[in-house]
């Protein structure tokens, strides 16, 4: 019996209390921070519990990826002919160009896969860089365990661990810093934050960590720092705060101020730019920026955020989450991945790696629908905009009809698509109230890694009813633990 069946057992053994339980958690998660901009996060019962062997498995996974993609954002800094492929507007292609070298080119992510539990088989379903999210909606969730009987009961002789996304922030966004800055400055760092507690798990998990891999070949001038760097950064946590989830971002500010790191939550259009120095709002000056901004809303408002983008051009700040980042986080590297001019460069395991783990991706043209009988098999096919995230734009063949699916594919010839394999989400049972019956369903499921400085740090579990898990069609998130041996 699998985990979540008798979870389902044990909570059906006495319906009227879990449905108690659930509407107490609803409840919490209405008055916590998952309830902000007018909507609420929506979630399930019974959390995600993961063997060590499945954890190990997915979080192997996400680390053989930064190799690729390392090498593919070394080719494109390198070589102009590859850089046309991936058909960047120049201004774009001139701040990934100044992205800091000396940085892990992908700081923060989540990659996503879509993993099928039973036979430990997993496919790629996105990479999340800028503005990559949803560890407090782990955190909060997860907090309320203690309030779920039929969990309570379940481990009641099991030992388990949550994960911790903020104090292990700290500590890799520390090692950024102390990277952008050299050697000279790093031990400053170190000695600086030294009285702060140590941002490692409290209770070190038995996970075997992936090992840290290394960065891409240096292939540009790293941008220059400013005289005297200090030894513990100012930091601003940036994005558009009409978008952003603010109140994550204010909990990645208690975690730096618990660090004697000093932060502030900054609308990234109300930055200031004079004499080299980067300022926020209230006078701080800014020596290192966590940028949550996703790339194509920085690009869609480039004329309101000029302070910011000139001081990364001028090397004023540490930027954490540079621009290289996009190569990765455009949902065009699907295509990329299996470019004749991509596999010319990947050694024979990565080639074996992207035919194992990349679903087929196509530019969305009348030759990719002809030659992949996407209009007659409309079921093996989804369809998605290159460069959106939260699914906006997201449409899978299975979920229309044939006049539709027509249609969708007629309609976005020229609106930059990619034409991919649909993979049928996992499914797997929980209990919500179905109208005014709480009772079990299957939903479909995604599963995110969070890494930092490319180690893995967390998952992030995702579920919905339909085949497509996002905001914009039903999404649950709910918590994930890692049960112990």
């Amino acid at each position: 019996m699998s985990f979540e069946s008798e979870l389902i057992k044990i909570a059906m053994d006495n319906p009227a209390r879990s449905a108690e339980d659930f509407r107490k958690i609803v409840e919490l998660t209405e008055a916590s921070d998952l309830n902000y901009n007018g909507s609420c996060i929506q979630t399930l019962l019974m959390p995600k519990i993961f063997t060590q062997k499945i954890y190990d498995y997915i979080t192997s996974i996400a680390a053989k990826c930064f190799p690729i993609l390392n090498k593919i954002i070394a080719q494109y800094r390198a070589n102009p002919d590859y850089r046309l492929i991936f058909g960047f507007e120049p201004e774009l292609e001139e701040l990934i160009l100044l992205s800091d070298t000396r940085i892990t080119p992908i700081p923060v992510s989540r990659i996503d896969f879509f993993l099928d539990e039973d036979n430990c088989k997993a496919k790629l379903c996105e990479i999340n860089t800028d503005g990559t999210s949803a560890m407090n909606e782990d955190r909060i969730l997860g907090s309320f365990l203690d309030k779920n009987s039929s969990f309570q009961a379940f481990m009641q002789h099991k030992e388990y661990r949550k994960f911790e996304l903020f104090d292990t922030f700290v500590n890799e966004f520390l090692h950024a810093y102390q990277s952008h800055v050299g050697d000279e400055c790093a031990t400053r760092v170190a000695t600086a934050t030294a009285p702060a507690p140590h941002v490692a798990n409290a209770n070190p998990p038995r996970v075997a960590t992936a090992p840290h891999v290394a960065t891409a070949p240096r292939t540009a001038t790293a941008p220059r720092v400013a005289d005297s760097p200090r030894p513990v950064p100012r930091v601003a946590i940036v994005d558009f705060l009409d978008k952003g989830t603010v109140n994550e971002f204010k909990r990645f500010q208690e975690a730096f101020t618990k660090h004697g790191i000093e932060a502030e939550v900054c609308d990234i259009r109300n930055l200031s730019y004079k004499n080299s120095k980067l300022t926020t709002p209230s006078g701080m000056v800014v020596d290192a920026i966590y940028r949550r901004a996703v790339t194509v809303d920085i690009m869609a408002n480039y004329g309101d955020v000029l302070p910011f983008i000139q001081a990364v051009k001028d090397g004023a700040v540490c930027l954490v989450g540079g621009f290289c980042t996009q190569i990765a986080h455009n949902k065009l590297i699907f295509y990329i991945l299996r470019h004749p001019a991509t596999l010319a460069f990947l050694t024979k395991d990565e080639k074996r790696f992207v035919e194992e783990y990349i679903p087929l991706t196509f530019l969305l043209t009348k030759e990719s629908i002809h030659e992949n009988n996407a209009l007659s098999e409309k079921d093996k096919w989804i369809i998605k905009p290159c460069d959106a995230y939260g699914s906006k734009g997201v449409y899978a063949g299975c979920d229309t009809d044939e006049a539709k699916w027509e249609s969708l594919l007629r309609e976005n010839l020229k609106n930059h698509y990619l034409l991919q394999q649909f993979i049928k989400p996992y499914r797997s049972p929980n209990l919500d109230f179905h109208g005014e019956n709480f009772s079990a369903a299957y939903y479909g499921n995604t599963t995110g890694v969070f890494c930092y400085n490319e180690k893995p740090y967390g998952i992030y579990s995702r579920l919905a009813e339909g085949n497509i898990i996002s905001t914009g069609h039903d999404e649950k998130a709910v918590p994930t633990i890692l049960l112990l041996d």
